[in-house]
């Protein structure tokens, strides 16, 4: 079988989208389940949307294995170090919100992984081809 690729660098591309915001995204408060939802179906998804295939199924790839794998600082680590207009949850671990993430980017699949050598992290210098 072949590897899935996955990097950090997915993941804080995304989150890097969260830089610049639309004035009915920016407001948001990631505390509220509604907000979080509106962010990605209003905002995210398209964001999504707009890069390569082998982009979105890297990303998809990595966003499963760091909520399988990934401990906490470094999941708040990737959000904040993108520097997001919008700050992490306070009242939600930063655990639940990503998958909170996956759940509402994809509603029909499970975020378990059953098999962990399945994955194969790539050096962050090869992700740059994939850079928003």
């Amino acid at each position: 079988m072949k590897k899935i690729k996955i990097s950090q660098e997915y993941i804080r591309c995304l989150w890097s989208e969260l830089y610049h915001l639309p004035d009915e995204i920016y407001g948001l408060n990631l505390n509220n389940i509604s907000s979080i939802n509106k962010l990605i179906n209003d905002y995210l998804i398209h964001k999504i949307k707009l890069r390569s295939v082998s982009w979105a199924y890297r990303f998809k790839g990595s966003l499963k294995y760091a909520v399988n794998f990934w401990d906490d600082v470094e999941l708040e680590s990737l959000y904040n170090g993108s520097m997001p207009a919008i700050p992490l949850p306070s009242t939600i671990p930063v655990r639940e919100f990503y998958i909170h993430v996956w759940n509402a980017l994809y509603p029909d699949e499970s975020y378990k992984i059953e098999n962990p050598s399945d994955y194969i992290l790539l050096d962050n210098s090869a992700t740059n081809s994939f850079r928003w």
